[in-house]
């Protein structure tokens, strides 16, 4: 159990993290506000390990995780957004760029504050200011009981061996306004609290751009332009793994999932 000035010097130390964060200079007339981000990047990023085989003992890849710092608002300037432009949340683009093709993995929507916080007398909202967002290949992407399988679908062998974060872009200022008002087209992922998890193939090698723009996730309603996030994440490199034990592996209809994988049928040596 923690003492008092332990609790006390915890909390300092938590408060000075957030007080030392910039808050993003703010162009605010009659028909639009104008954002000039302060700070915005990648971080935390992540290879996310699978755990697979008859034993669980060999180790392949569901993809990765990376954490985005979205550009940090004052109370003021938070206020006048959600309450001007009817905006909840973060829409995230995330493109990919190979050698073979340029393709969109997909999007996600992220919310601008956190929900839930009330003060005595009435609401008060808090910037979320980070949030994450995580690619794996199809094999692990398709649901949680395709992730929880001992044999990944789909003939999956990947493993991802070196990711990387590369600043390649000037930060650029948002321009929120109702002319920019606009519909969301395609699937946009719900957001989840632990990642959000987007669907990127068989291979996920490349590199990985996001933008963002402000978003009313119940109306679908983009209000303003996009902006890239100055960094890319890089996968750098990505081999093929020999899985042993799984050759004759059996995906069981979803009702006898409860079974402790009695029903599959494993190679015999």
């Amino acid at each position: 159990m923690f003492s008092l000035p332990k609790l006390i010097i915890i909390g300092l130390c938590c408060f000075s993290l957030v007080a030392c964060d910039k808050a993003s200079k703010i162009e605010s007339t009659e028909s639009y506000v104008k954002v000039f981000p302060a700070a915005m990047d990648l971080h935390k990023e992540t290879i996310v390990a699978w755990h697979v085989g008859p034993k669980k003992d060999q180790i392949l890849s569901k993809g990765f995780r990376v954490s985005i710092k979205f550009p940090k608002l004052d109370t003021q300037a938070l206020d006048e957004i959600i309450s001007r432009f009817n905006v909840n949340s973060w829409l995230v683009v995330v493109k990919r760029r190979s050698l073979a093709s340029s393709s969109i993995v997909g999007q996600v929507f992220i919310p601008i504050s956190i929900p839930g916080r009330y003060t005595d007398s009435k609401y008060r909202r808090l910037q979320m200011e980070n949030g994450f967002v995580s690619v794996y290949y199809s094999a692990a992407a398709i649901s949680k009981r395709f992730e929880s399988f001992p044999c990944p679908a789909l003939g999956h062998n990947r493993l991802m061996q070196e990711i990387e974060i590369e600043k390649n872009y000037e930060m650029e200022p948002l321009f929120a306004s109702l002319s920019e008002l606009r519909k969301a087209s395609g699937k946009v992922t719900e957001f989840g609290y632990d990642s959000t998890i987007l669907n990127g193939g068989q291979s996920l090698q490349g590199d990985y751009s996001f933008e963002i723009a402000l978003y009313n996730s119940e109306n679908k309603d983009i209000v303003s332009n996009f902006i890239l996030v100055p960094h890319i994440l890089k996968v750098t490199k990505e081999v093929i793994s020999d899985l042993q034990g799984c050759e004759n592996f059996v995906i069981p209809p979803a009702d006898d999932e409860g079974n402790k994988w009695d029903q599959f049928k494993w190679k015999r040596n």
